[in-house]
């Protein structure tokens, strides 16, 4: 019997990912994926770290609607191994805490995801969370529904 999953494809330009979600400014750096959700009715999420200029780092967040949930932003373990820069990892050592299969982002709550929502309504990416990860670095973590 064969494994018939397959990783999911990993893009490093925003060619096309600007047709899926809105950019807020101009990334320095971008990867990102397009995925099946299991189990949500034939949903798909996206997933992105997008780095960009401190300054518009610094906008992007100030500017964000709020916070999705109240207190420390959770990621699941799978996310943090595979799309956290590794300099990030790094800077984030002593504030991350393990709960199982997740980690706890301490001091970072997750952002409300408005600046990356098409508003036009062209792109079925509206639901989701916005986690800033510091040193320029966002993660986007969208899907349909």
């Amino acid at each position: 019997m064969t494994d018939t999953t397959t990783e999911p494809v990993v893009h490093h330009s925003v060619e096309n990912l600007d047709e899926l979600i809105k950019l807020p400014a101009e990334p320095k750096s971008v990867a990102w994926s397009v995925t099946d959700t299991t189990g949500r009715d034939g949903d798909s999420g996206l997933v992105a770290v997008l780095r960009f200029s401190q300054e518009d780092y610094d906008a992007i967040v100030q500017s964000s609607e709020g916070h999705e949930v109240t207190g420390d932003a959770i990621v699941n373990q799978s996310f943090y191994d595979q799309w956290v820069p590794d300099e990030v990892k790094e800077k984030l050592a002593g504030e991350l805490h393990a709960d199982g299969e997740s980690i706890v982002l301490v001091g970072r709550p997750s952002l409300k995801p408005n600046l990356f929502i098409d508003g036009e309504g062209s792109s079925p990416y509206i639901h989701g969370n916005i986690y800033p990860l510091g040193l320029g670095y966002i993660a986007v973590g969208l899907y349909t529904m």
